[in-house]
């Protein structure tokens, strides 16, 4: 086992890098940054073992969806229901929820 520390934004960058293997869509990529900053600024990942494809790949695929306005509203979901959005781009209209 390997033990490494890593600086905040480069383990952001690291994040990232693993997302964009998912998509190149920059408001989307905003959305996930903001969610993944609030993540490492919260200490989520300190004292951790990281798999930065596990943690991506899961969030990506499993874990979120992007939606709009009309796709919350189908989906009975709150616009200010912090448990469910985790990220909000209110100009393009875009959402990351949770899943769960």
């Amino acid at each position: 086992m390997i033990n490494v520390q890593f600086d905040e934004t480069d383990l952001l960058d690291l994040l990232m890098n693993r997302l964009k293997f998912w998509t190149t869509d920059t408001d989307v990529l905003e959305l996930y940054r903001d969610y993944l900053e609030s993540l490492i600024d919260g200490g989520c990942f300190e004292g951790q073992t990281l798999d930065i494809r596990v943690i991506i790949d899961n969030l990506y695929i499993n874990d979120t969806a992007i939606m709009d306005k009309e796709e919350l509203d189908k989906n009975n979901i709150d616009i200010d229901d912090y448990d469910k959005i985790l990220a909000k781009n209110e100009d393009n209209d875009l959402y990351l929820v949770s899943n769960y």
